[in-house]
């Protein structure tokens, strides 16, 4: 036997309070923009010296696995160290535009 879905009736006072509480408040922002200086804030200096430190690090690395790529005779070997090596050559490239980034953060504020 196939029961009818019944529609209960609608509170509209609940309805219309959910919708008030679940509405925010706009706060005005000011006109006042402020400028970060990325130049002197303790922030920034240290990201950049983290970007620097593993920048240096993965730089390493890769010409330790591209050496090694070169002397290894087997060829196993030379596929693992193929691909660490360019595992870590995009590294650095991700890592070179990061610090690109920074310098010209630092340059354009000024």
């Amino acid at each position: 036997m196939i029961k009818k879905r019944v529609k209960k009736p609608v509170n509209k006072k609940k309805v219309l309070s959910k919708k008030l509480s679940s509405k925010k408040i706009s706060s005005k922002k000011s006109s006042k923009t402020k400028k970060i200086d990325y130049s002197n804030s303790k922030f920034y200096i240290s990201k950049f010296n983290l970007v620097v430190k593993k920048l240096v690090l993965f730089l390493m690395l890769f010409i330790v696995f591209v050496v090694l790529y070169l002397v290894s005779n087997n060829l196993a070997y030379q596929n693992l160290f193929f691909l660490l090596s360019l595992i870590f050559g995009f590294l650095i490239v991700g890592f070179s535009i990061v610090l690109l980034v920074f310098v010209f953060l630092r340059l354009l504020n000024k």
